[in-house]
């Protein structure tokens, strides 16, 4: 199987490989020898080379055969760098980028040494190493500050905005600070700029976050908690003021609201923080920003909790968990589920244990090492977002699309290939089980004729010949002659026996061939009555030729003979004593239908409908006779392949008719 389904693969991609539409991905191993080998050589062979290095990692080259060695250079570092980050290969990042930083150096291009540094950044921070990322981001900054401009001085702000929210992370908020007040002052003057605006949106919203969390770990009697919750009103009001007129995305206007809720509420204005929670919560549900609507519950919840009103507070909790839960919400469930414990612990020990065991058996969940590594990964995608969306952009999209085509359609011919082979092959071997099973059936039955109704007659004649030579010369001519008559007898049941066993064999090995010659079919019908009519005056029995004497065929007469023998000897089997077989035919369009009927034991429905289907099991007949089973199979067989079918109408203890066609002269 496993040879074939290879084999199936192999014929579905060679077109497509003969084409060169698709390489094969190599390992980081082979991509590594690729580029010593680019490193080492000159002219046609590097080119070469990093073409295989392109094709490697699933990038169409932008470059052709007289493009610069330095240039290619400079571009391959550029993907390779970009193609381990985008597959998260960490290390291999670190690799090509350590190689590609002192080579733009040496090249002038600043944009991708930062480039490299900002990617190196992303990479530590995912890899949990903090202070790495800052010092990545540090030296991405100070190569923008060298570049200059307006494009420059931008992505120098996303640079230090992700270290504050690195050091707001590691609760260092005298940094996060620093660092968010320093996009403020680079960012300058925004007048009427959408873009300018809605950063410094983001930084106000930024600052807020810094001094929530100075203001949670402060005492309420502090007085420089008073006056940090009035900058925290202000600021938040100026940047969700700048958000309506500006606009921005809906995750962050939200955001914002919310913030400005709950400054409010540290503020003292509890009304005026339910009627912004309320608002928000309007909003994200008109969205659809589902994770947003939990947060908002939860913080309706927190109020509610905060001033005592504690079945209020559940309620909320329980409306945020419900969402959570839908939507798979597991970071969030833990804090709802955590704040639902503390609200009802003191009015409704039942239900706070439960809520309890349930926190902890989320916490446990959540907190593992592996589940931790991609809650970082996902608070750190959220926060790069729109720079990498930027990136995008700029991007040339077209070659990359056409290779994704490329391969999708590579992809569905060999899912389609693949399945006509594996369905075929299931098929065949369906086929080749089922052959099987009828041979090994064919098989034993024939061992058993074989060994009983064709061994014992042989044995039965060669002791009558032995007992007759023996005593040639002391038995009277009668005798003899009688010997002589009942061995003629057994002979010809005998040789009835073995057409039926050679036909029914040459059926089974597919020698399915028919030969048609002219014949007339009552005199046919008569032979075959002549030489059953020994058979048939053993139980008395009277046997009619009903067939008119100038019905003329021309179809396999061998064949028909053979059918009406068994349809006779079967007839004469299981008559009874002095009854009556009629042999008819009559004409039906083109062809005529010959009938053997007798008025013996008939046959059961039950067995009726299986003799149309399978062989039959020998049965004894009304005097104890005894046959193979095999006479009506062999008689479908001969039907079949002369074009017609046997039918049988029979009724249990009243009779039997067995009919087929044969072919006109």
């Amino acid at each position: 199987m496993k040879r074939l389904v290879a084999l199936a693969l192999a014929v579905a991609l060679f077109p497509v490989l003969l084409r060169g539409e698709i390489q094969l991905i190599d390992t980081k191993d082979f991509i590594k020898n690729q580029y010593q080998l680019f490193e080492h050589e000159r002219g046609d062979r590097a080119f070469k080379v990093a073409q295989t290095i392109m094709d490697s990692i699933g990038e169409a080259a932008n470059f052709d055969a007289d493009t610069d060695k330095d240039e290619i250079k400079a571009k391959l570092l550029k993907s390779l760098v970009s193609h381990y980050f985008t597959v998260n290969e960490f290390d291999e990042v670190f690799a090509y980028a350590d190689i590609a930083i002192p080579f733009y150096r040496e090249q002038d291009d600043l944009m991708n040494v930062a480039g490299c540094y900002h990617m190196m950044g992303i990479a530590s921070q995912y890899l949990g190493r903090f202070h790495d990322a800052i010092n990545y981001y540090k030296m991405c900054s100070d190569v923008m500050e060298e570049i200059g401009g307006p494009m420059a001085d931008r992505n120098r702000r996303y640079e230090i905005n992700n270290m504050a929210s690195i050091y707001l992370m590691m609760e260092e908020f005298d940094m996060a600070e620093e660092m968010y007040r320093q996009c403020i002052d680079l960012l300058g003057e925004v007048g009427n700029d959408t873009l300018a605006n809605r950063d410094l949106a983001s930084y106000y919203q930024n600052l807020v976050g810094v001094w929530l969390e100075r203001i949670a770990k402060m005492d309420p009697a502090d007085e420089e908690r008073s006056a940090l919750v009035n900058k925290a009103v202000d600021y938040a009001e100026q940047s969700i003021d700048l958000s309506r007129r500006y606009g921005g995305l809906a995750e962050k206007m939200a955001l914002r609201w919310i913030t400005v809720s709950k400054v409010h509420y540290e503020a003292g204005r509890e009304k005026e923080a339910w009627a912004e929670a309320d608002s928000a919560l309007v909003f994200v549900q008109e969205q659809g920003l589902k994770y947003l609507e939990a947060a908002v519950y939860g913080l309706k919840g927190d109020y509610a909790y905060r001033t005592k009103r504690y079945d209020e507070a559940e309620r909320y909790y329980t409306k945020g968990l419900a969402i959570s839960e839908e939507n798979g919400f597991d970071e969030y469930r833990v804090e709802i589920l955590r704040s639902l414990y503390l609200a009802t612990k003191e009015r409704h020990p039942e239900r706070s244990i439960d809520y309890l065991e349930r926190y902890k058996a989320w916490e446990d969940t959540i907190y593992h090492q592996e589940q931790q590594s991609l809650i970082r990964e996902y608070q750190v995608k959220y926060q790069t977002a729109e720079k990498e969306r930027e990136i995008a952009v700029q991007k040339a999209k077209n070659e990359h699309n056409r290779h994704q085509m490329t391969m999708l359609v590579v992809a569905v011919i060999l899912f389609v290939s693949l399945s006509i082979v594996l369905f075929y092959m299931v098929r065949k071997r369906r086929r080749q089980n089922e052959l099987l099973k009828r041979r090994n059936k064919f098989k034993d039955h024939l061992f058993s004729v074989v060994s009983h109704d064709i061994k014992t007659p042989v044995e039965t004649q060669v002791q009558m010949l032995d007992m007759m030579c023996d005593h040639l010369d002391e038995l009277p001519p009668d005798e003899l002659k009688e010997g002589l008559e009942g061995m003629k007898k057994s002979a010809n049941m005998l040789k009835e026996k073995l057409l039926n066993l050679i036909c029914w064999v040459k059926g089974e090995l597919g020698d399915n061939k028919s030969h048609p010659t002219g014949f007339n079919v009552n005199e046919l019908t008569q032979s075959v009555i002549d030489g059953q009519s020994a058979q048939a005056a053993m139980k008395s029995l009277s046997i009619v030729n009903g067939v008119p004497s100038h019905y003329s065929a021309f179809d396999d007469a061998n064949s028909v003979r053979l059918i009406l023998q068994n349809l006779l000897s079967n007839a004469i089997k299981f008559s009874r004593q002095g009854g009556e077989i009629k042999l008819n035919a009559i004409e039906e369009g083109e062809l005529y239908r010959v009938s053997v009927e007798d008025h013996g034991v008939g046959i059961a429905k039950a067995k009726l409908e299986r003799l149309l289907k399978e062989m039959a099991s020998p049965e004894v007949g009304t005097r104890g006779e005894i046959g193979t089973g095999i006479g009506l199979f062999v008689s479908r067989q001969l039907t079949d392949r002369m074009g017609s079918e046997i039918s049988i109408e029979s009724i249990e203890n009243q009779g039997t008719k067995i009919s087929f066609t044969v072919t006109k002269a």
